[in-house]
């Protein structure tokens, strides 16, 4: 519900179902788990779209935090974070800032990348092979 509150601009009920939302998971998960820097990722993209930018940073900082604790520092959504946080220091004129964010999230979609190209290559040699031409598949 908070997403559709917050599309709907109504940011402070998106605020209230996100809050109610993360009192179930950090219940039900503990207070170090994945949903729980899902959900704080939401929230602080209901904080950036009000313009409340350091409320955004502080949530995006802590969705960041439990991403690389729970060893998905390559992963995607940390990508994303890092973009969401670079969002917010632009805003703020923080130019340096927002650009350390950047690379930080360009650094793991290249890694992603890397892994994609490596899995790629991997079939391509299974494909190899078994004596099957990949690219007409």
């Amino acid at each position: 519900m908070g997403i559709v509150y917050d599309d709907q601009c109504k940011y402070d009920e998106a605020v209230r179902m996100y809050e109610k939302s993360l009192k179930i998971q950090l219940s039900a998960l503990g207070d170090n788990h994945p949903s729980i820097a899902i959900t704080y990722g939401n929230m602080g993209n209901v904080y950036r779209n009000k313009g409340k930018y350091d409320d955004a940073i502080s949530f995006y900082e802590r969705a960041a935090t439990i991403s690389v604790d729970s060893h998905l520092q390559n992963h995607p959504n940390l990508a994303t974070i890092y973009d969401n946080i670079a969002i917010c220091y632009d805003k703020q004129n923080r130019y340096g800032d927002a650009a350390v964010m950047r690379q930080k999230s360009a650094d793991i979609r290249r890694c992603l990348q890397q892994v994609d190209t490596i899995n790629q290559t991997s079939t391509n040699d299974i494909y190899r092979s078994q004596g099957i031409n990949n690219n007409s598949i």
